[in-house]
């Protein structure tokens, strides 16, 4: 935001314009929110879901990102309340970065979590040879590593930022190749996730037009159905994640790519777009909780368990472990 976006009041002082509040005030919305439920995801998998499932991982890595974006969110009235941190270069960075890390971290994590569902459904006989603890705890820091080295570049020489007289605008203060490397890897990676998920698609539609009806034969037949339908039902949910994120964040990715070739004549309707659309991505920090309660059975039963009046404290954890290993 630039001092434009001020007003002055009668007595002089200096306000800020009721769109301006009402960004502000959805902005600590989309905080509150998107803290309260990643806790909550955070909490319910780690202390009753367990995480010896992979997948599990995966989902308490994406919502700690999820978490970590929507504390960066509410952290953004800082820089209305006290403007002069605008013009402080290494504070304007990490105003940007640190959603720019978050953001591509939860990108990341998701499409990880699709190839953990990609390598499950379609090559099962190869899960466990693949996807390994190693391997698994891998893929959950991998993002977080990749995210910040490339959001890191800008504070060791790519940046525009040429004098202190510039102000804190993200589609100035960046070298082109910042916002271009920053869009491709979000669409790169969105598209390869797309593609793991058609195919899983293919599969799950094949599973349950032929596989399913027959009559299997060989050993444990009714485990492998379980175990199919299981990991098909993990797919959707995180083919649901990964739709949302696109959503969210297709619009701005957009600017970014015109950022990234140098073809955005900068106005004022640009920046109040682009901010909106900053915006919209954000939000998707806050989804994530909703799909799971709205798609997971496990994580919706607990939730009404811990929700419920009469629920044994004392025998919560046992009730909730046999509950998961039964279905």
């Amino acid at each position: 935001m630039s001092d434009d976006n001020l007003t002055t009041t009668d007595e002089g002082d200096v306000g800020f314009p009721p769109f301006l509040i009402l960004f502000i005030v959805l902005q600590q919305v989309v905080f509150s929110l998107s803290c309260f439920g990643n806790i909550v995801v955070i909490f319910i998998f780690t202390r009753y879901l367990h995480l010896r499932s992979f997948k599990n991982r995966f989902v308490v890595g994406l919502a700690a990102a999820d978490f970590c974006t929507g504390v960066s969110v509410g952290s953004q009235i800082i820089y209305f309340l006290f403007p002069e941190l605008n013009a402080v270069r290494v504070a304007c960075f990490t105003r940007y970065q640190i959603v720019a890390f978050l953001t591509m971290t939860s990108q990341l994590t998701a499409s990880f979590t699709t190839f953990d569902r990609y390598i499950a459904i379609c090559h099962p006989h190869s899960y466990s040879k693949v996807v390994t603890n190693v391997t698994a705890n891998i893929l959950v820091t991998l993002p977080w590593v990749y995210a910040l080295v490339l959001t890191s570049l800008s504070f060791l020489g790519l940046k525009s930022w040429s004098d202190d007289s510039m102000y804190c605008l993200y589609h100035l203060i960046f070298e082109q190749g910042v916002y271009l490397a920053s869009a491709l890897t979000t669409v790169c990676f969105s598209v390869a996730s797309l593609i793991m998920y058609i195919r899983i698609l293919q599969v799950a539609w094949k599973y349950y037009n032929r596989i399913r009806p027959s009559n299997e034969t060989g050993p444990n037949p009714q485990v492998r159905k379980k175990s199919t339908e299981r990991n098909v039902r993990s797919a959707k949910v995180m083919g649901i994640v990964t739709a949302a994120f696109t959503i969210c964040w297709t619009p701005f990715t957009a600017f970014q790519f015109r950022y990234g070739v140098g073809s955005v004549d900068l106005t004022m309707d640009d920046i109040n777009v682009s901010n909106w659309l900053v915006f919209l991505g954000m939000t998707n920090s806050l989804v994530n909780p909703v799909i799971y309660a709205w798609q997971r059975k496990d994580f919706n039963t607990v939730c009404k368990k811990l929700c419920g009046r009469n629920v044994d404290w004392s025998n919560a954890t046992a009730d909730f472990t046999s509950h998961v290993s039964s279905t």
